[in-house]
């Protein structure tokens, strides 16, 4: 829940008016691109570890905070940066869904719905109006 506060766009260090830019308003809202490369390789490797060692609810919260640092392209690039270096992460995390099928576990289910909304954001592509 840490790493989701310092991830979290709508909270500010400093006073966001109405005139400020957008870009800085978000600059202010995020961590650096270095801290920010290592919070997301490190939630990697949470969700690319055994499950023996986590618990589904973590799984979950790694995948809410990737969801919502993918709402803002400065932030969807930085996950794909960081998925391309680690590119095992995503098919480790599936086939541990596979392994550890319980559909009657509601963590399980919940995880199941963050790692579809989460592979969603991060493959939709907007239309780029020509310039």
């Amino acid at each position: 829940s840490i790493i989701q506060t310092l991830c979290d766009v709508n909270l500010c260090l400093s006073s966001s008016k109405s005139s400020d830019n957008p870009l800085q308003i978000l600059a202010n809202a995020l961590p650096n691109q270095e801290l920010l490369s290592f919070i997301l390789i490190n939630i990697l490797r949470l969700l690319s570890s055994t499950k023996q060692q986590q618990t589904w609810t973590q799984t979950t919260m790694a995948l809410r905070t990737m969801i919502s640092l993918a709402e803002h392209d400065f932030g969807l690039q930085m996950i794909r940066i960081a998925l391309m270096q680690n590119k095992e992460v995503l098919c480790t995390l599936i086939a541990e869904f596979d392994l550890r099928f319980d559909k009657e576990q509601p963590d399980y289910l919940e995880a199941v719905s963050a790692v579809m909304i989460f592979l969603q954001r991060i493959m939709t592509i907007e239309n780029i109006p020509d310039s």
